[in-house]
């Protein structure tokens, strides 16, 4: 098994080794955000501890899953992946030229597709400049290598925690595509670490602290501070005004200074 110590790292040294940057497909859901240990410490939390009297059963687990996973707002509490964090430094200093996030969603409850997780990729990832975004919500009952194959075939790099989708990959590209799993003991146990090929990576899942500010584009940063000094013009002026005051100020005190020089020096004579 190959681990992965640092993705940012690894996404890095694989561009220079091409001498361009990369095409990277991804997973979202336990890849970039840790969604399925979340609801679950969420459901421990909100059951065994706030409700001891709680009754454990499968189906009232189920079902409180269900009721934190349907909320509005899901993914805006959901932490991001220090994979997620590493991937943002890489496509900030141009080692990725273009990612394609490839998830996902209950058809059952999202017929249309899941717009929350939609939102979530455009607002961050998609908001930045430095590389394009393509974002395909899918359902389960069409396989992710096959869909790759179909419609970008030119990857560079995919990344999924599924072991059997990684499994599946071995056996669809060539060896000269890299798979990288993300290793999630709580949800498939050492099931991921079994898988072993020459083009497999092994990263460990692990919270990140960034949120989505940090996400935001240098052009979007430059148009706030634009904005800022256009509606603060006349604290603007007045600062100029100042400024120029101060300048004159100093100019007719080295005058004097100077004047005092010479007049003391004609009554010396």
């Amino acid at each position: 098994m190959t681990k992965i110590d640092s993705f940012y790292e690894f996404i890095k040294q694989k561009s220079l080794e091409k001498g361009r940057p990369l095409k990277i497909i991804s997973d979202w859901d336990d890849t970039m955000q840790t969604y399925a240990s979340w609801v679950n410490y969420e459901v421990a939390k909100k059951t065994i501890k706030d409700n001891p009297t709680f009754e454990y059963s499968f189906e009232n687990w189920s079902k409180e899953q269900d009721n934190i996973r349907e909320q509005d707002d899901i993914y805006d509490q959901v932490p991001f992946t220090v994979a997620a964090e590493e991937l943002l430094r890489a496509v900030k200093e141009n080692f990725v030229k273009e990612l394609v996030f490839l998830t996902h969603y209950n058809r059952r409850r999202f017929p249309g597709g899941d717009k929350r997780k939609q939102k979530k990729i455009e607002d961050t990832f998609g908001s930045l400049s430095e590389a394009k975004t393509v974002i395909h919500l899918d359902t389960a009952s069409n396989p992710k290598p096959k869909w790759i194959k179909e419609n970008q075939p030119d990857f560079d790099i995919f990344i999924d925690d599924n072991p059997s989708i990684i499994s599946e990959s071995i056996k669809t590209f060539s060896p000269d595509k890299t798979l990288v799993i993300i290793n999630q003991e709580l949800l498939y146990g050492r099931v991921s670490k079994l898988i072993e090929a020459d083009n497999v990576f092994h990263l460990t899942s692990k919270i990140s602290s960034i949120k989505d500010t940090n996400f935001r584009r240098i052009e979007r940063n430059l148009l706030e501070l634009q904005e800022g000094g256009s509606k603060n013009y006349p604290l603007l002026v007045w600062s100029i005004g100042v400024a120029v005051f101060l300048v004159l100020e100093l100019v007719v005190i080295a005058y004097l200074l100077i004047r005092n020089r010479k007049t003391s020096k004609i009554i010396l004579k």
